[in-house]
């Protein structure tokens, strides 16, 4: 089978599209035959060696969709379409950017009877998973609730926005750098828009005069602090993207630099398919059938054909609109 490898850190031309032997799957894997993969931050910054070094060789992705090609359990039959995502996928295992990937089971989820393509189901499973363990699970938003989101025009923001008002039927307040943005989030279930800025605490606190429930923050930085000063007491901040940088608070007084009585922790989808967070229990069904039926909009914004990821990852390293990439086998 093909299979695109990395050797060593660096640009997208570290990237090489390479025959190798197809794994075989064992006691608690499934095999998987690839029709799309959706990419994510974490492929590039494995590429770069932002997580962590490359040993030996790497195949880059952490999500798929496809079909079964052997389940040593019998559980899911040869052909069922399912989505896969983590589960020591580009560490452990080798990644999703392959015909073919061999993944723990407790990682793998049978989808449901869809009109949605594979360029619009290549987008969700990792996105919406996450945004599930962290808006649901972590902060335990509900219907009667106001989420923030801060960076919600990335991508991940994007979802977790669609997730918590039309899933959950939450009141989102996005936060985004930019006007330019705003239409766009609202596309996606934002009732109120805030652009970050000097006073963007104060027009929060003018749109929830007691506090917002929680908050996801994508963006991370020392700018989770501000975020933190929104929040009502006995509520929450949880971290999940890095798009300002690692989220390491230097120097910060608990006491006098949070706000009372609030929470800040980090939600990692690696947490995924564990014990913790068994996906089972996941909403991929109730979100295809939302973007299927018009109710939250596809976040694909291009799809590529296999032999385009190297291309691929040339424009994943420069400035684009809010959006996910996807790549197609089958093109």
């Amino acid at each position: 089978m093909k299979s695109w490898i990395i050797r060593r850190t660096g640009g997208p031309e570290v990237l090489e599209l390479e025959e190798v032997d197809a794994a075989v799957a064992g006691p608690g894997e499934v095999t998987i035959d690839v029709e799309a993969i959706g990419v994510n931050a974490a492929d590039r910054y494995r590429r770069l060696g932002v997580m962590g070094p490359i040993e030996g060789s790497v195949t880059p992705g952490i999500e798929a969709i496809g079909t079964v090609r052997d389940d040593p359990s019998g559980r899911l039959a040869v052909g069922t379409r399912v989505a896969t995502v983590m589960g020591g996928l580009q560490f452990e295992r080798r990644g999703t950017y392959a015909e073919q990937v061999t993944v723990l089971a407790t990682n793998v989820v049978a989808l449901p009877e869809t009109t949605l393509g594979l360029r619009d189901l290549a987008s969700i499973p990792e996105l919406y998973l996450t945004a599930w363990g962290a808006v649901d699970r972590d902060l335990g938003i509900t219907a009667d609730d106001t989420l923030l989101v801060r960076g919600a025009s990335a991508a991940l923001g994007l979802a977790a926005t669609a997730y918590a008002s039309t899933i959950l039927g939450a009141r989102v307040i996005a936060v985004v750098r930019s006007e330019k943005h705003a239409d766009t989030v609202r596309a996606f279930g934002a009732a109120d828009v805030v652009v970050e800025d000097a006073g963007w605490t104060d027009r929060v606190r003018t749109l929830a005069p007691h506090g917002i429930d929680g908050a996801l923050d994508v963006v991370g930085g020392d700018g989770i602090v501000a975020t933190s000063h929104v929040v009502a007491p006995f509520g929450k901040v949880v971290v999940v993207g890095l798009l300002a940088g690692p989220p390491v608070l230097d120097g910060v007084n608990l006491m006098t630099d949070l706000a009372p009585a609030t929470a800040v922790g980090f939600f990692p989808s690696q947490l995924l398919g564990t014990p913790a967070l068994p996906l089972d229990e996941s909403p991929l069904p109730e979100v295809i059938a939302a973007i299927e039926q018009g109710d939250i909009p596809s976040l694909t914004t291009r799809s590529f054909a296999f032999d385009e990821v190297r291309a691929m990852h040339e424009l994943l390293d420069a400035p684009r609109e809010p959006g996910k990439f996807v790549v197609l086998l089958d093109v």
